[in-house]
């Protein structure tokens, strides 16, 4: 199939701590359904090639096939046990929605909630990292959803919030359209 890019729309909305939690209420009053995701980390890295849309901070992509994957994502281990990776059978049930961040930063991750609405999968992210003036960090956050949960999905909507700024109410929202 084909490697979705969009740029990224980002912007600053409000809202409860309320919409943290998990139910069956949607941010825009419509019915929703929690979809059961998986998040992969290590061993996978951003690829020196790829970089955000020129004055953006980060990239938001929908991923169905190994190929684009790879092209994306290098993997790197060292010694230890080795760590599920994503491979041309995982595609064959899922897609990889994906959102990166660069800056002086070292993102991590927590995935509160994925919940699909209507057409949307809304993603509720808190990230949290300590700055790093001297370095160029691009921290990617990898979901692997199911395909048959993304089947009428047009749209993947990370909702993502900095650290203690989930209790502010502040978010930047970044979406990818099929």
């Amino acid at each position: 199939m084909r490697l979705v890019l969009l740029s990224v729309t980002a912007g600053v909305c409000f809202f409860a701590a309320a919409f943290f939690r998990l139910s069956a209420d949607s941010p825009n009053g419509a019915d929703s359904e929690a979809v059961s995701c998986e998040v992969f980390a290590y061993p996978y890295f951003v690829k020196n090639t790829v970089s955000p849309p020129e004055g953006e901070e980060a990239l938001v992509l929908r991923i169905d096939s190994l190929e684009n994957f790879n092209e994306i994502f290098g993997v790197g281990m060292v010694m230890g046990k080795r760590p599920k990776l994503v491979d041309e059978d995982y595609f064959k049930t899922h897609e990889i929605g994906v959102l990166i961040f660069w800056g002086d930063t070292p993102w991590e991750y927590a995935v509160s909630s994925a919940e699909r609405s209507e057409s949307e999968l809304i993603v509720k992210v808190v990230k949290t990292g300590t700055p790093n003036p001297s370095a160029r960090f691009a921290s990617p956050l990898i979901l692997g959803v199911g395909r048959d949960e993304l089947a009428d999905i047009e749209t993947i909507r990370f909702v993502v919030t900095e650290g203690d700024d989930a209790e502010k109410g502040e978010a930047s929202v970044f979406a990818v359209e099929r």
